[in-house]
């Protein structure tokens, strides 16, 4: 069983298109039983994102399950990935969930090396990959903030943006952080996220 945060405004119809079947939930009292993955989805600020969690009572609960937990997989796509890091640029004054031990900070490319490097990061990007980890190597990326690499054991995928590299996606015990939307990156990301959530 699958189960979506429901973050206003957050992008959840392609997901819900993905797993028709999936529950919408509120709070964490809401889960059943049965849930075996539960999505953080993408779009959002980071500071009214990490508010609605904290007002629902997610945050102890996220907290818990990286402690003792670890049947029930968590899976945070892009602005979702965003609050499991330890902050962003986007809201200095809050902390993430520490999950994952990067920061988030706004993509200040160099154009003097690339004038073609765009902000927002938009389309279809080759990722980087630590071998048979996950099995996508494009996808689709929206975003103006992101996690430089810090080159972790947690990191699984990278992406070069100019002279940048930045971080695609990182694994930690059952948390799954993505920057990229692989409910946007055609049969390949479908593939991959049904594999994943399974």
């Amino acid at each position: 069983m699958i189960s979506i945060i429901a973050v206003p405004g957050a992008n959840i119809g392609n997901l819900m298109a993905i797993f028709p079947d999936a529950a919408l939930v509120v709070e964490p009292q809401q889960l059943a039983q049965n849930t075996n993955c539960l999505v953080l989805p993408g779009v959002g600020h980071f500071k009214a994102y990490m508010t609605f969690l904290a007002e629902n009572d997610w945050l102890k609960f996220l907290r818990d399950i990286s402690e003792s937990q670890k049947k029930l997989k968590v899976l945070g796509i892009c602005a979702g990935f965003h609050i499991l890091c330890a902050g962003s640029e986007e809201a200095p004054d809050v902390r993430g969930l520490g999950i994952f031990n990067v920061h988030v900070t706004s993509l200040k490319p160099n154009l003097s090396v690339n004038p073609a490097l765009k902000v927002p990061n938009i389309g279809q990007k080759k990722m980087n990959s630590v071998p048979q980890l996950l099995d996508i190597d494009h996808a689709y990326f929206i975003h103006s903030f992101a996690a430089h690499s810090i080159k972790s054991s947690h990191e699984r995928q990278w992406i070069d943006y100019g002279t940048d590299r930045l971080v695609a996606a990182m694994v930690r015990d059952n948390f799954i952080g993505m920057q990229y939307h692989p409910e946007l990156s055609g049969t390949q990301g479908i593939k991959f996220l049904k594999t994943i959530t399974q």
